[in-house]
């Protein structure tokens, strides 16, 4: 059985100018009638029929485009959404092909331009492969950067603006595309039947026209199934890389053309040459290497799709098994929808609204009434629950299409009566084309006599289901109806455009233009404005609303005290606390929540907790919003004090954001065995699957050093936004593992400034200044806005790396500095032999009114030990308790101890050990023990070595030390017995290693 998915045939009429000639010259068709090859065979058409028929075929592309375009701008608004639309495959390139490339990348010939035809290595073993595995022995090949290229070379090299084209339904929609981009727009489609493809091509060589056949489906063949190609003068076979090895984003792809074509390769040479000029050079060595894994590694892959083609299969049963085709070849399912839901492209954007499911609209394909359902892009387990969504989804849409059949035809007198009650009806199912087709059809017969709540309802009904094409036509109803002005209208307007696209223009036309603004006008702009980034515009209205008599509500001082918290102005946010108590609205749970996030935000986490505990009956929200101000503010115990009391003695159900918070605060303890107690529970909950949840979990395991389980619970998720991808990366680097760090940023397609400072902390602990460069470099690429944490990551990158003056210049040029900037820069000088330089940073630190800190003060007595500043390393070492109330650590008496061993004062050190206020810490007298390497004084030396042999028995310096002092003062017999009370305690001496 042949299995080919795409095949068009080309209608050509030849121009000597191209050194071409027809494959066929003396068909009767030539130049006067157009041939169509469907299924069936073929029908002639007349030109003037296929004028008729391709000009109406216009007016509906047009009407798809502008559907297509809404489809768009939600898919990308759908963050949760599982992918079952775009044609790709989950795996990647044979391991063994990356392997091998790697050197490729180094050699100087990749970066230069290769032949158009593609790498003569590559060129030659797809040669081999056409003849062995396709049987098309008299054809060349050409290789383009991914068969799109290839499909859009051969429209650009067989077709002139005046030809005709024929596309078996499916096609691909990019094939739809390159003929209108170059001006072709006699386009006729037939069914497809890849069966038919030999007697297609024949009749396609009878007439003078060429056939364009796409194989990127080649090895994509299930239950006994195989493909094979078909030849000819006429005949060019299209092939891709793409699905079968994974290399989408390699983009390599080939065309397979008759050597008897002549004229053929000179034109495609010149698309070639004036498009790309050639493929991507490493790409096309990917390619070879791919090839040489041979097909059964990608049938490998392709048995693994069988279970997912079940599993989506199983799903979409319910429209019946007849409504369900493909599934022999390629990695599509195609569902025929029921007859009460036409409108395939509405309810793909249901599907995505409703269920979280990104399909593909037939209208795409040319096939209207259909979706399509790919089941190659996802993993097994990921699969499973996709296909759970798409079974409720197509269960939901059967039980909910039933209604839209009883309104399909309506007549004049039904329109008068009914009309208000359907439409509300269908509005409140969800069924907005239905709803849109009756008032049409209303204004078709007479002006509209609905009242403006019918119009407020609507826009309503596309604000909910996101219907933004929709939406936008019942505003244009409204306006011809005169209507636009009544504030029902107005107002369920201003929800809809600040919802659902960023039109604030008109957002604001509509708002001035309203005779009468009431308090839900006013709320709907001060809400729209944060949602749109204008906190401060916000605020604004809010005396504006007052001065006009507009008395606000709770959910008008919520959004304005949102708004506070967006701008951080925490004394704006308590003169509207104020307003809240002064208005009643002190025990209103929904502004009091809103209060306490903003002093959460705000740093205030006591004002918080007053708040809540102010409250007579608390609900779920305000537990979850004073366990979120307290979580934000690091005080985690009483977070989950909070929590626990909640459950023990209320037994509120949790939701996502309060599972995501407490998992939040336990990470930050690190206790591991509470964050899998809560993990269960999301499990049990059934919220296990919810993005914001697993993130958390990502973030908890990291935080508790279990970086396997939190790889884990990444892997398992069946969609990843950026909050997964940066919890992961923070786990990593917290964990130590840097290299995992800068592979996983390597892997992310969208990045943030928290992802940029956790890699470049990551290339910092591995003094990587290459990788730690690359990041930099698209740090500046993005350039959306400047960040003091990015840049004070990369001040301590290139310190660390010894470019203490680069460092500097980054510095310097920082439009905003805090703390970690400071210390990244005063440890940089330090570490980097420049102590004066530290601790003149430290005092312009100081001068500008930042206190300092913990770290502050390693870099500053770190500077001072080896500059040999004693004085000044007093002073610091006495300021920082005495002053700031910074209680010294075991770094800063290390600092100290080295300072005063190498200006010769040993006893000083060690009184200093004697008096600190740590614990007796072993680390402090090895450091003491370290220092009198260089002293002289033996009766202090030996006293701290007999120390330090009390504390740590099996430290061997200690012994190799006091046997270096008795040598030195010639008591070799006391130099003898510490050697052999050495080993006899079994302490062996540890040989030092060093790389060279």
């Amino acid at each position: 059985m042949t299995l080919v998915w795409i095949a068009i045939s080309v209608q050509k009429s030849w121009d000597a100018s191209r050194m071409m000639k027809p494959p066929c010259r003396g068909s009767k068709l030539w130049g006067e009638r157009f041939l169509v090859c469907g299924s069936g065979g073929a029908v002639v058409v007349e030109e003037e029929e296929l004028s008729s028929a391709s000009r109406g075929r216009n007016m509906r592309t047009e009407v798809l485009r502008m559907k297509m375009e809404a489809l768009a701008e939600l898919s990308k608004s759908a963050k949760d959404a599982v992918p079952l639309g775009q044609g790709a495959v989950f795996w990647q390139p044979p391991e063994q092909a990356l392997d091998r490339v790697k050197h490729v990348a180094l050699d100087i010939s990749t970066s230069r331009y290769g032949t158009h035809e593609g790498l003569p290595e590559l060129r030659e073993a797809l040669l081999r492969k056409l003849h062995q595995e396709n049987k098309l022995s008299k054809s060349s090949v050409m290789v383009t950067a991914g068969s799109n290229q290839g499909f859009l070379n051969l429209v650009l090299s067989l077709c002139d603006v005046a030809d005709s084209v024929v596309l078996f339904a499916p096609y691909f929609f990019n094939a739809y595309m390159s003929f209108k981009m170059t001006g072709i727009n006699n386009i006729l489609v037939g069914p497809s039947d890849p069966t038919t493809l030999l007697p297609d091509a024949e009749i396609c060589r009878r007439a003078g026209s060429w056939l364009v056949v796409d194989n990127a489906y080649e090895y994509f063949v299930y239950d006994g199934c195989e493909h094979s190609c078909v030849e000819g003068s006429h005949v060019v076979n299209l092939f891709s890389f793409s699905k079968a090895y994974g290399m989408m984003g390699w983009r390599v792809g080939y065309i397979a053309y008759s050597l008897e074509a002549e004229g053929l390769l000179t034109q495609l040479l010149k698309v070639q040459d004036n498009a790309s000029i050639c493929t991507s050079m490493i790409s096309q060595h990917v390619a070879l290497y791919c090839l040489e894994s041979g097909r059964e590694w990608v049938q490998s892959k392709v048995k693994i799709l069988e279970r997912n083609k079940e599993l989506l299969r199983d799903a979409l049963l319910p429209l019946g098994e007849e409504a369900v085709k493909g599934g022999e070849g390629a990695i599509y399912l195609w569902a025929k929808l029921p007859e009460t839901c036409p409108d395939d492209i509405e309810v793909v954007c249901w599907f995505a609204r409703r269920h979280g499911l990104l399909l593909l609209p037939g209208s795409a394909c040319g096939t209207s009434g259909y979706i399509r359902i790919t089941f190659g892009m996802l993993r097994e387990e990921e699969c499973e629950v996709a296909a759970k969504r798409l079974k409720n989804g197509v269960e939901e849409l059967i039980r909910n299409g039933m209604v839209e059949r009883h309104y399909s035809s309506f007549t004049p007198s039904d329109l008068k009566t009914s009309t208000p009650s359907k439409i509300l009806q269908l509005c409140k199912s969800g069924s907005l084309s239905s709803a849109l087709q009756l008032l049409n059809s209303l204004h078709s017969h007479e002006k509209s006599t609905l009242k403006p709540i019918i119009y407020a309802a609507l826009l309503q009904a596309c604000t909910k289901h996101h219907s933004l094409s929709i939406g936008l036509q019942i505003h244009a109803h409204a306006v011809k109806s005169g209507l636009e002005t009544d504030h029902f209208i107005g107002n369920s307007l201003l929800a809809f455009y600040f919802k659902l696209g960023s039109y604030f223009s008109e957002t604001r036309r509509v708002f001035d233009g309203l005779y009468v603004k009431d308090v839900v006008s006013w709320t709907s702009m001060i809400s729209g404005y944060i949602r749109v980034g204008r906190p401060t515009n916000s605020v604004a209205l809010f005396p504006e609303m007052l001065g006009l008599g507009v008395e606000p509500n709770g959910f008008t001082l919520s959004a304005v005290i949102k708004a506070c918290s967006e701008l951080g102005d925490l004394k704006m946010g308590r003169s509207f606390h104020g307003v809240v108590f002064r208005r009643g609205f002190g025990s209103d749970c929904v502004i009091i929540s809103a209060l306490m996030d903003f002093y959460g935000r705000s740093n205030e986490p006591g004002d918080a907790r007053q708040l809540f505990d102010e409250l007579l009956e608390p609900d779920g929200i305000c537990w979850t919003s004073v366990i979120s101000a307290l979580t934000r503010n690091d005080v985690f115990d009483e977070a989950l004090w909070f929590f626990y009391l909640m459950q023990r003695d209320y037994g509120l159900l949790l939701d996502e954001f309060t599972f995501a918070t407490v998992l939040t605060a336990l990470g930050n303890l690190g206790r591991l065995r509470q964050g899998k107690e809560m993990h269960a529970k999301a499990v049990v909950a059934g919220i296990r699957g919810d993005v914001v949840v697993e993130s958390s979990l990502v973030d908890m395991y990291g935080k508790c050093g279990v970086v396997e389980e939190s790889r884990r619970v990444f892997d398992r998720m069946a969609y990843k936004n950026l909050v997964s991808w940066c919890a992961l990366l923070g786990g990593y680097c917290q964990n130590g593992d840097f290299d995992t760090v800068i592979e996983l940023f390597r892997e992310m397609e969208e990045v943030d400034l928290y992802s940029f400072g956790t890699v470049l902390r990551a290339c910092a602990g591995l003094a990587a200044i290459r990788q730690g460069k690359e990041v930099h470099c698209r740090y500046l690429r993005k350039g959306d806005r400047r960040d003091v944490i990015v840049e004070s990551a990369l001040v301590d990158l290139y310190a660390k790396c010894g470019c203490i003056d680069f460092a500097y210049s980054i510095f310097v040029l920082m439009p905003a500095r805090n703390l970690i900037t400071w210390n990244s820069m005063i440890c940089g000088f330090a570490q980097n032999g420049r102590g004066g330089e530290a601790l003149r940073m430290f005092d312009e630190m100081v001068n500008e009114g930042i206190k300092p800190d913990y770290i502050s003060f390693i870099g500053v007595l770190f500077a001072c030990s080896h500059t040999g500043l004693v004085d000044q390393g007093h002073k610091h070492f006495t300021s920082m308790s005495v002053k700031y109330r910074i209680k010294p650590g075991i770094e800063h008496y290390n600092c100290m101890i080295d300072l005063l061993g190498r200006a010769g004062e040993i006893e000083e050190a060690e009184n200093l050990v004697r008096n600190a206020e740590l614990k007796e810490d072993s680390s402090l007298w090895a450091a003491l023990l370290g220092a009198c390497s260089t002293s002289t004084n033996s009766i202090v030396a030996e006293r701290i070595a007999k120390k330090m042999m009390k504390l740590e028995p099996d430290y061997h310096l200690s012994y190799v030390l006091l046997g270096n002092v008795y040598k030195a003062v010639g008591r070799w017999s006391e130099a003898h017995k510490i050697l052999r009370l050495m080993q006899d305690r079994g302490v062996k001496k540890i040989t030092g290693k060093s790389w060279i």
